[in-house]
């Protein structure tokens, strides 16, 4: 899929879910991966299309030291070179999976989400953007099958939740946005623990 073909599809996306209106501000969520990466690149070239207002936003999770550092400076950044307003966070995610007795897993999410929602909330946002793509799609949809999950739990990802969560990549797959990165000539962070 080239350049042109991957805007399509997310701008089909878009289109069809009705992921953002004319005029919006977005946070969106950049991890330093291809996927978020690519949401970040795509959004951005669809920005005037759409007169959309994008500012970046990025939580250290703190569990990696020193990679987890160069992914906020390599966000931070990126933001700087594509002219886009960013915020930072830092939360030390190991620390509180232990004091709530969860998975590492689930407090980043959690640690994520109220970070993001908290930029959201200050830049005055009325979308939240996050890059997960097909492969996430079908990733939760066979975890939670085999959870044993019902008809709501198979279908746990959707192109939008909640009026503001907007999911713009669910057409595309992993490969496809490293694909489109590369186009773009933007490099990103490869996260072993993903892998």
């Amino acid at each position: 899929m080239d350049r042109r073909d991957f805007l399509t599809v997310v701008r089909t996306t878009v289109e069809h879910y009705r992921l953002v209106e004319q005029g919006e501000r977005v946070v969106v969520a950049l991890s330093g991966g291809a996927d978020s990466c690519a949401l970040l690149l795509s959004l951005l070239q669809l920005r005037d299309h759409y007169h959309l207002s994008l500012h970046v936003a990025h939580l250290n999770h703190r569990l990696r030291g020193a990679d987890a550092e160069a992914d906020a400076e390599f966000c931070l950044a990126l933001a700087g070179r594509l002219g886009l307003p960013y915020s930072g966070g830092v939360e030390a995610v190991g620390e509180l999976a232990r004091q709530r007795g969860v998975s590492l897993e689930e407090a980043a999410r959690g640690a994520r989400y109220r970070f993001l929602e908290s930029v959201l909330r200050e830049q005055n946002a009325q979308r939240l953007a996050v890059g997960h793509t097909l492969d996430d799609l079908t990733e939760t949809f066979f975890l939670n099958l085999f959870r044993g999950s019902g008809l709501d739990g198979l279908v746990a990802l959707r192109p939008k939740r909640d009026g503001y969560l907007i999911r713009p990549l669910l057409d595309c797959t992993h490969a496809e946005t490293e694909q489109f990165c590369a186009a773009c000539g933007v490099e990103w962070r490869e996260d072993a623990t993903n892998r």
